[in-house]
């Protein structure tokens, strides 16, 4: 497919910064990940996902990942009784918690404001409501409803249906937050706490704030980047947080604007996709709007490895004829 020649000249892009590291074991891995894991998940679904009920079972299979890590954070959060700092699932980071069941939250979320809803759906999704305030990530904590907002919105308009539903996932999640709140770990709740106290000032970071500035700062001055993991030898950080001022810093001017327009691409093609009343791409897109939130102030680049993945496979997309959509639209998905 001719539009994987861009995502391959991104990787390419971040080669010529290389030269100039020192080749510390921390920026060896990150560089090795960087070109095996990373490119992998870009470039395989312009070979394996290629057509729509493709793209279907990969959205299942990684809700049913998310349905997992839930099930196994409920039970430590049992186990502990919030007498630990923070949650994890089976190793992973909180991070990579909120990045995971905060998809599934998504695909819940647009199929309860979609579909007829079952009372299981509104169960699981409650209990991956709580596992995102355990994560104690403030985009996993609200991310997934603006996600599908966002949605909604662009597929259907602004309709008082989906309005009373919005405002009622709200309400399961004071609801379930206040129920539970003693099992939080204590990280979660501290960050609860200050939400609730100081408002928006509260949901900020300051030190990551600090973090994306001096690194927007370095970039300016680096066309070419300062290699994948500079940002720790130079800056002293480990990584700023963000997808895009990380892609400027360490992979330079072409490389960040390479990714910008290549999500744009992804996030215009998804969205004609979307329109199209074809439930898979409506179901994708909310991935897609997630991932990108999120790898906008969590993780690093090679953690966002999910943002690739929906990129990649909104580029490889061809338009799927109506006669498909309406088919697809009439069964559960």
């Amino acid at each position: 497919h001719i539009l994987i020649l861009p995502v391959v000249f991104f990787f390419v892009l971040f080669l010529p910064a290389l030269l100039g590291l020192s080749w510390a074991p921390e920026i060896t891995n990150k560089v090795m990940r960087f070109y095996t894991q990373s490119f992998l998940v870009a470039v395989t679904p312009f070979f394996i996902l290629s057509s729509s009920e493709e793209l279907g079972e990969f959205l299942k299979t990684t809700v049913f990942l998310g349905v997992l890590f839930t099930l196994e954070v409920i039970s430590a959060m049992v186990v502990t009784k919030g007498a630990i700092w923070k949650i994890t699932a089976f190793g992973s980071s909180v991070i990579a918690i909120g990045r995971l069941v905060g998809v599934a939250t998504v695909y819940l979320g647009l199929k309860i404001m979609n579909e007829r809803t079952r009372y299981w759906h509104l169960l699981l999704f409650m209990a991956m409501i709580l596992v995102l305030f355990a994560s104690g990530q403030r985009m996993a904590m609200f991310g997934p409803i603006l996600a599908i907002f966002a949605t909604e919105l662009l597929v259907h308009g602004l309709r008082a249906k989906h309005i009373i539903r919005g405002v009622v996932f709200i309400l399961i999640a004071i609801i379930v937050i206040t129920s539970v709140y003693a099992f939080l770990p204590t990280r979660s709740r501290e960050r609860v706490d200050r939400m609730f106290v100081m408002g928006i000032a509260g949901f900020a970071d300051q030190g990551r704030g600090s973090l994306l500035f001096r690194s927007l700062d370095e970039a300016v001055s680096q066309p070419i980047g300062i290699g994948l993991g500079g940002a720790q030898k130079r800056l002293g950080i480990q990584y700023p947080h963000n997808i895009i001022v990380e892609t400027f810093l360490e992979g330079g001017w072409l490389a960040g604007l390479a990714l910008i327009a290549m999500l744009t691409s992804a996030m215009i093609k998804g969205y004609l996709l979307m329109k199209r009343r074809c439930a898979v791409y409506v179901y994708a897109f909310g991935f897609l709007v997630y991932t990108v939130m999120y790898a906008m102030v969590a993780g690093d680049i090679n953690d966002n490895r999910l943002v690739f993945a929906m990129m990649g496979i909104f580029l490889r997309q061809t338009f799927t004829p109506s006669v498909e959509c309406k088919r697809q639209t009439s069964r559960t998905f």
